[in-house]
């Protein structure tokens, strides 16, 4: 099993519990528990109605070749407690369970490797998966590559999951982008294809400003940094930013 695998199946109860060192363990004295509402889709099985210590969650945005992934790295060495979770990759995994509820749903027909969740089935994913890793001591999270339209945003927050504390968007030019995505080994069918990546960058950048609105107007603190630049200069800029997030409210 791949390490991407062992964290899934790890937090989804697939394999030993394995805590990460957690750096926000006062979280647990101090949050505030937070009553899960019941899921709105119907092809979904809804929210066990449940109290839980209320996650910090940073929303890690961009278009693909951005370094989201990068970056998120690079806030999980600076702050241990974080756990990294990449929207995209858990839909991968989930598609990969024979019998998954995950690939029940249409593709995009253009050579795309992952099913389209609509907005409250990507909710569900991604709030199961928090809430598991919560249960076993998880309580900070670096949510990559979601939300991805206003949809998801006003989604997440029907189904009352916690607000993200700030989003990180990272920018850049179209052709670097889509020269980053087709020189990196990704595994990605979508990623070989030139067509397909400049679709998909074409796509954000149709979506993006949206977005960022919605998430303005309900309330999460955004934070613009430019990625065309060297990784180290990126990453500095990165963490001067995540030092004056407040990382809990109570502290």
């Amino acid at each position: 099993m791949g390490s991407l695998q062992l964290f899934f199946a790890t937090i989804l109860g697939e394999a030993p519990i394995r805590t990460i060192a957690n750096i926000f363990k006062t979280l647990l004295s101090h949050a505030e528990p937070q009553t899960r509402l019941k899921g709105t889709d119907e092809n979904a099985q809804s929210y066990a109605t449940a109290e839980v210590p209320e996650p910090l969650i940073i929303f890690i945005l961009g278009p693909p070749g951005a370094g989201k992934g990068t970056q998120s790295a690079s806030l999980k060495a600076a702050f241990p407690g974080f756990t990294h979770l990449s929207y995209g990759d858990l839909v991968r995994y989930q598609d990969g369970i024979p019998g998954s509820w995950v690939s029940s749903f249409p593709r995009r027909g253009n050579g795309s490797s992952s099913p389209l969740l609509p907005a409250d089935a990507a909710v569900r994913l991604l709030g199961e998966t928090i809430e598991a890793g919560v249960g076993h001591g998880q309580l900070a999270w670096l949510v990559d590559g979601f939300p991805r339209t206003e949809e998801h945003v006003a989604a997440w927050s029907a189904a009352r999951m916690p607000p993200a504390r700030c989003a990180l968007h990272l920018s850049c030019p179209p052709e670097t982008l889509v020269r980053r995505v087709l020189a990196r080994s990704s595994g990605r069918p979508d990623d070989a294809v030139p067509e397909l990546v400049r679709e998909r960058v074409e796509r954000n950048a149709r979506e993006s400003e949206a977005l960022l609105q919605a998430l303005a107007d309900s309330g999460v603190s955004l934070i613009r940094v430019d990625s065309d630049r060297d990784v180290g200069a990126v990453k500095g800029e990165v963490l001067a930013h995540a030092k004056n997030v407040p990382f809990a409210a109570s502290q």
